[in-house]
């Protein structure tokens, strides 16, 4: 048996097996070996329009400055490395710093996982003779103002202060703050009129945000007539960066993924991608299909000039793009496990243009509702969404995607392993249904927040009991029974978690008792062992007798003792359960309430961390440098700043909030720029 965060999960026989490890695993490599022409590696890059993954920069910047770094150190070397991206990836119209906010609650068990492991590295760490000293642990020297990784999570105090820091950033180098000789220090700003930060409180992970501001982007820009194609540039390492501009609708046509490099920028052309796409489609119809024997070796893509005419019609060929992001999720990623089947992972999308030449060269397997049933949203109707994602008509359609169920059987049985998989189910037929219905919702959910860059159910998870579902035979057996609205998405409007919400169920027990409950008292019986909504968590993660079997265990790695006690540990960890034993909904409505109660009190302040929060827009014309704060109606009065002169009706930050959002509680206080680097 595996133990995996409190819970043991049966060993189960290849090729059914349950991921330990998600994400999208070598799928960037995997990539470049497999459209080369599609990557290049340059210098630099302009845009019209930038948008910075700031997880990538933020994880790249911190274990560069050694142990336990300053709070100020670290805010200031992510602005020197903001200045050496925004350098070779230059910004001529505007530019978004996109935050990691709150992301759905079905990632949220791996990124407590992530922490419970950076921590149990760094506390080992602590325990050496380095320069903290014999015996001191990581997070003492973090109570002294050290830096660490866990600090970068939603809800956390720190990420206000970051999130004022890159405020203040944006408005010295916009020149908006009267300091002398910015532009000169940044010289890749000089065309940039527009900045907006998309802090850690904004819901949402920083691809998803950006992939929205692009679309809103395009389509402002399409909207002026006579105007060239828009550049965009989107500098970050997600896997998911390269799939979600190959989704939409009206893909814009000039997009590079920009991945910092020792050498300058690792850039993928999005174009160059799509047409690899097709070109690969196009030679296994005309039956040259040797190009892809393996899953490493490429089909070079011709040069645009000498592209023979399409043989797909647009809408056939966004089919075949959103096959492409469906075969990959399938891989695996932070919501599903892998697709189990008689293929490596990387030979799916290899087998997938086989069946296509083979056995459905006319029809795809996504597919969109008829028009007349497409659901026309309100932006910004999401709760929690910001309000800046309302366009001037206040109406967006949102496409409802669909499974063909025939080719979808088809393709996975064509993939499937002639292994039997039905005995490895618990409940038999009935429950083999069911988990294949919750997985291929799954993947019509990641699916369509890839498409949209709009997540529509914060709450949707996968049953980690149904893993064993994810399996290509099994799918291909019940796909054709289940009833159509069983292939539909989990299309339930559900809220973000609270940012406050969000770290404490992210964070390990300890780190959450230092680094949350010092400004969150009132949240302290929420860790209480036992009676607590995170009692059990608390209880496995302060266990002394897990502790002591798990250092015996690690001691003499390979050797009889060691197993022995591993054995032991695994017998004792069933005493518990972990994060995803825990109704994350009902966490959230506990510290809503006692949130509530804290502020309820005479003389209390506000409580932060409840309210989705706001994206700060900065931007500047011909003026004389200086701006005016602008609020939504729900927000009077103004901000000083100690950095920035205000009051200019030429130059303007934009605050953009959510407040009045449907579900949206009190409006949280707007920024100020008084954080600095």
């Amino acid at each position: 048996k595996d133990f995996v965060d409190g819970r043991f999960l049966q060993a189960t026989p290849s090729p059914v097996k349950c991921s330990l490890l998600m994400g999208i695993p070598r799928f960037t490599r995997w990539l470049g070996d497999t459209f080369p022409d599609a990557f290049s590696t340059r210098a630099s890059v302009e845009a019209e329009h930038v948008y910075v993954d700031m997880n990538t920069v933020l994880h790249e910047v911190l274990p560069r400055l050694g142990p336990s770094p300053s709070e100020a150190r670290f805010l200031a070397a992510v602005a020197a490395r903001l200045d050496e991206l925004l350098a070779r990836a230059e910004p001529l119209r505007s530019l978004l710093l996109a935050l990691d906010g709150p992301a759905p609650t079905a990632k949220v068990p791996e990124q407590r996982r992530r922490r419970q492991e950076r921590a149990r590295q760094q506390d080992g760490r602590g325990r050496g003779h380095g320069r903290r000293g014999k015996g001191r642990s990581w997070s003492a020297a973090s109570e002294r103002g050290g830096m660490r990784a866990n600090l970068l999570t939603p809800g956390l105090p720190f990420m206000d202060r970051l999130s004022n820091a890159l405020v203040a950033y944006c408005a010295e180098r916009l020149g908006l703050s009267g300091g002398a000789g910015l532009a000169e220090a940044a010289p890749g700003w000089r065309g940039c009129s527009r900045a907006t930060v998309s802090d850690a409180s904004c819901v949402g992970e920083g691809e998803h945000k950006i992939l929205f501001a692009m679309l809103r982007n395009e389509a402002t820009d399409s909207a002026v007539e006579g105007q060239r194609a828009t550049r965009h540039v989107v500098i970050g390492s997600d896997s998911d960066l390269f799939l979600m501009p190959l989704g939409p609708k009206a893909t814009p046509e000039r997009v590079m993924i920009a991945s910092p490099s020792a050498h300058g920028l690792r850039v993928c052309d999005v174009e160059a991608l799509r047409l690899g796409i097709h070109m690969q489609w196009q030679s296994f119809q005309s039956g040259s299909s040797s190009g892809l024997a393996g899953p490493r070796v490429p089909i070079p893509a011709p040069p645009v000039e000498t592209v023979p005419h399409k043989s797909l019609c647009e809408e056939e060929e966004l089919c075949l793009r959103r096959d492409f992001i469906l075969v990959s999720i399938c891989r695996g990623n932070d919501y599903l496990p892998p697709l189990a089947s008689a293929v490596d992972p990387e030979g799916l999308w290899p087998r997938y243009l086989r069946w296509r030449q083979e056995r459905s060269a006319c029809q795809g397997i996504v597919g969109r509702k008829n028009p007349e049933e497409a659901v026309r949203t309100t932006p910004g109707s999401i709760p929690g969404e910001p309000a800046s994602c309302r366009d001037a008509e206040g109406l967006q359609e949102e496409e409802s995607l669909t499974l063909r169920a025939a080719p979808l059987a088809d393709f996975m049985s064509f993939c499937a392993s002639s292994e039997p998989v039905a005995h490895l189910i618990p409940g038999g037929g009935q429950q083999a249904s069911q988990g294949v219905a919750a997985y291929l919702s799954g993947l019509l959910w990641c699916l369509e927040t890839c498409v949209s860059g709009r997540c529509k159910n914060f709450h949707f998870r996968f049953p980690r009991a149904c893993e064993p579902c994810a399996s290509a035979a099994l799918i291909a057996e019940h796909a054709p029974l289940l009833a159509l609205e069983a292939l539909a998405a989990a299309r339930t409007w559900s809220p973000a978690l609270a940012p406050l919400s969000c770290a404490l169920a992210m964070l390990p027990v300890a780190d959450a008792r230092e680094l949350l409950l010092p400004s969150a008292p009132w949240l302290a019986p929420l860790l209480e062992p036992g009676p607590g909504l995170l009692g059990e968590a608390a209880r496995l993660e302060t266990c002394a007798e897990c502790a002591g079997l798990a250092a015996a265990a690690g001691a003499a790695p390979g050797s009889r003792r060691a197993a022995k006690r591993a054995r032991a540990l695994e017998v004792h960890r069933r005493q518990h359960s972990g994060i995803e034993a825990v109704s994350l909904p009902a966490l959230d409505a506990e510290v809503r309430r006692l949130c509530e109660e804290a502020s309820s009190i005479a003389g209390a302040p506000p409580v932060r961390g409840i309210s989705p929060g706001t994206e700060t827009t900065l931007s500047r014309s011909s003026g004389d440098g200086a701006g005016r704060l602008r609020r939504q109606p729900s927000e009077a009065g103004e901000v000083g700043s100690k950095r920035a002169r205000w009051g200019s009706d030429t130059d303007s930050v934009d605050q953009a909030t959510s407040a009045d959002a449907p579900g949206a509680g009190p409006s949280r206080p707007s920024h100020s720029v008084q954080g600095s680097f």
